[in-house]
């Protein structure tokens, strides 16, 4: 397998002090539904996964959410962190950019739309 240096350090990264990960998945939104029939609804879904990132995500060295049901959410919910957690889990993003990238590019759509999203313009992941 070969692993570029920008590949390498985003698994650095996204590693624990021992050098190990530690991931909470949240992004299997049809295997929650089928597990609980009150996750149908958008919003509930949404609530349930907001809710167990802020308490699961400072024992995780990651967290997988789905941009679709997630990342709206935590832009609303004001949490830097947890928006720059949902783009990491876009397919698209996640295919072209390291980790690193797309901090970078998280803090600066903050910067560029601060107009718009104030909750975040002192904000920086």
């Amino acid at each position: 397998m070969n692993l570029t240096l920008s590949k390498y350090r985003s698994f650095q990264q996204t590693a624990s002090p021992r050098g190990t990960f530690t991931f909470l998945a949240l992004d299997h939104r049809q295997n929650l539904r089928r597990a609980n029939p009150r996750f149908q609804d958008q919003a509930e879904l949404s609530r349930f996964k907001l809710d167990v990132t802020r308490e699961l995500a400072p024992y995780a060295t990651a967290v997988l959410l789905d941009p679709e049901v997630s990342a709206a959410q935590a832009i609303a919910a004001g949490d830097p962190t947890m928006v720059y957690r949902a783009i990491c889990h876009d397919p698209l993003t996640a295919a072209v950019l390291s980790l690193a990238e797309i901090r970078e590019m998280t803090n600066e759509l903050f910067a560029v739309h601060k107009e718009y999203l104030p909750q975040f313009k002192v904000h920086k992941v």
